[in-house]
C-alpha cells in the first residue's frame, strides 16, 4: 500500500515538476492528498500511513528533501505539520483579516 501511495505521489509530482524541486511541505501535502483517497481510514490511521509513506521515502534517498523529511521525523513535528494541513483544508483561516477595533472609555 505504501508503494503505491508513493508512486502515485512521486508520479503526480513529476508531471509538474522535478522531485528535487519540491519542499518537505509540498511532499506532505501530496501524500496527504493521495492517501485521502483511501475508503475505510479515519483520521488517525491517514497520519500514521502518511508518516510510514515519508519514512518509506527516506530509508533509501539521500536527497535534501529526505534529510528534511528525516528531520522532522525524527524531532516528532511531521505530525503537526500533518495536522495543520488537514486543519487548514477543513477550515476557513483568513489571515489578512484586521484586528477588531476596541472602543474604551478612558474614564469609567
Amino acid at each position: 500500500m505504501n508503494i503505491d501511495i508513493l508512486t502515485d505521489v512521486l508520479t503526480a509530482n513529476n508531471n509538474t515538476t522535478d522531485i528535487s524541486k519540491v519542499g518537505y511541505f509540498d511532499f506532505i501535502k501530496l501524500t496527504i492528498e493521495s492517501v485521502e483517497k483511501l475508503e475505510g481510514k479515519k483520521g488517525a490511521e491517514k497520519q500514521l500511513i502518511v508518516i510510514s509513506v515519508v519514512e518509506d521515502f527516506i530509508k533509501d534517498n539521500e536527497s535534501l528533501l529526505a534529510t528534511q523529511l528525516r528531520e522532522l521525523i525524527n524531532s516528532n513535528i511531521i505530525a503537526h505539520i500533518i495536522d495543520a494541513i488537514v486543519f487548514s483544508t477543513k477550515t476557513t483561516i483568513n489571515i489578512n483579516k484586521p484586528p477588531k477595533k476596541v472602543y474604551r472609555c478612558l474614564f469609567c
